[in-house]
């Protein structure tokens, strides 16, 4: 070692020390040491006594920082993590985290379940939190409060409530929104996985192969948005002059 040099200095110079990927990524060094010890980082390598991390580890842990945001479980991260390959790891879970990655919406934040249940239209106790998560709008925490996911349908829920359409009915058509829009995206999702994926999964050990995948997520998913959204404006568009001649023609008509 160089005179006045220290095992951190000569870390520096080929990776990080744990403090510098702590400041680098937003975790703490206690939840780092914990990640290796759960399998979830690979070891660092060792420079004299200090424990050298490398761009992997960091990319890997903004990578799980990020698919814990998307709701997935340390468990499941881990499950992903145990099935890419070792040295594709990190671009595999980046690959994941556009998969799970959700159109943005803004004004996405976390409020009380009171709140929520108010910008719904109804009681605390009117809401079913299960009902809720399962339709997509919002993720309940541990500690009771709801991460709203889609400000945009609380508002539309609000809007409907103003003008006075019954809270049996908004579930009505939220919970038939919700399975018709699960159903486009299983569709999606099955013609990515059948085209695009399988044929790849002979260089699944190809971190180039698991970032061309990512690539192609992150294009295709605002177009299947988009597409999806045209295709309902069409729809709506085709409905609504329905009802008004339905609603406009005479009765002996």
């Amino acid at each position: 070692m160089v005179s006045g040099r220290s095992a951190a200095d000569d870390a520096r110079t080929g990776g990080y020390t744990v403090d510098e990927v702590a400041r680098l990524t937003g975790a703490t060094v206690r939840t780092i040491r914990w990640y290796q010890s759960e399998g979830l980082l690979p070891p660092p390598r060792r420079s004299g006594r200090v424990a050298v991390y490398d761009d992997e580890h960091v990319a890997r842990l903004e990578a799980i920082r990020d698919l814990q945001a998307h709701g997935l479980t340390l468990t499941a991260i881990r499950r992903l993590l145990d099935q890419a390959p070792g040295h594709a790891a990190s671009t595999a879970l980046a690959f994941v985290k556009a998969a799970v990655a959700q159109t943005a919406d803004e004004g996405t934040e976390t409020i009380s379940a009171e709140e929520g249940a108010a910008r719904l239209g109804m009681a605390v106790d009117e809401v079913d939190p299960e009902l809720v998560e399962r339709m997509g709008m919002a993720r309940v925490l541990e500690d009771g409060r709801w991460q709203v996911l889609v400000p945009s349908a609380f508002e539309a829920a609000a809007e409907l409530a103003r003008a006075g359409v019954p809270a049996d009915k908004r579930v009505e058509v939220g919970q038939a929104l919700h399975e018709h829009a699960q159903a486009m995206a299983r569709a999606v999702v099955d013609l990515f996985v059948e085209h695009l994926w399988r044929p790849s999964d002979h260089h699944a050990d190809d971190p180039e192969a698991w970032t061309a995948l990512t690539e192609a997520v992150e294009r295709l998913r605002p177009l299947a948005t988009a597409t999806v959204a045209s295709f309902f404006g069409v729809a709506l568009a085709r409905e609504a002059e329905a009802a008004a001649e339905r609603a406009l023609a005479s009765p002996s008509s």
